[in-house]
């Protein structure tokens, strides 16, 4: 049987109706916490460790955002330091505000491949090269690359080609030249 199945008891039968899962942000963070992404408990601390957990929701919530997830498409996310952020979903993690979705078996595999990349440079340059293409869904590769270099010139072309290689294999990628 399929473990989100297992995690999220209360959406069974919705999911065995309509093969989609009705999560809520709480469940987004359990999930997470499941797959060893992070640990709930200290989500909230005031630690470096506790900031990545922080930035691995804020990534994972811009994915479902990207994915066209609602009410994640709701949340406007600009571009920070570390890529794609939403002041007001921080405020509802922080608040433990509801926000319940809907998602199928194919946007929770393809969470968990996302969030799954320990390394948050990786999840940095990747939610950060979405952005880009949810933007400007026009723009050339090479041109994402250059825009990205904007705000992290240590982006190397090799590091850049592997995770977009990445994203256009799992079809997160929409538009590429």
């Amino acid at each position: 049987m399929d473990k989100t199945v297992n995690l999220y008891a209360c959406s069974k039968a919705y999911k065995l109706l309509t093969n989609n899962y009705i999560l809520m942000l709480y469940d987004l963070i359990s999930l997470l916490d499941s797959w060893k992404i992070i640990d709930r408990s200290r989500l909230l601390d005031d630690s470096d460790e506790a900031f990545e957990f922080r930035l691995k929701v804020q990534k994972a919530a811009y994915l479902l955002r990207y994915l066209g997830i609602s009410p994640f498409n709701n949340y406007s996310f600009g571009i920070y330091l570390y890529g794609p952020y939403s002041p007001d979903l921080a405020k509802d993690y922080y608040n433990g505000t509801p926000l319940e979705f809907t998602a199928d078996k194919n946007i929770i595999q393809k969470l968990e491949w996302f969030v799954k990349h320990s390394d948050s440079r990786w999840l940095e340059v990747a939610s950060s090269i979405l952005y880009i293409y949810d933007r400007y869904s026009e723009m050339s590769k090479e041109n994402v690359l250059s825009l990205l270099r904007l705000s992290k010139p240590w982006i190397t072309d090799k590091l850049f080609e592997s995770i977009h290689d990445d994203l256009l294999s799992k079809g997160l990628v929409r538009f590429c030249s």
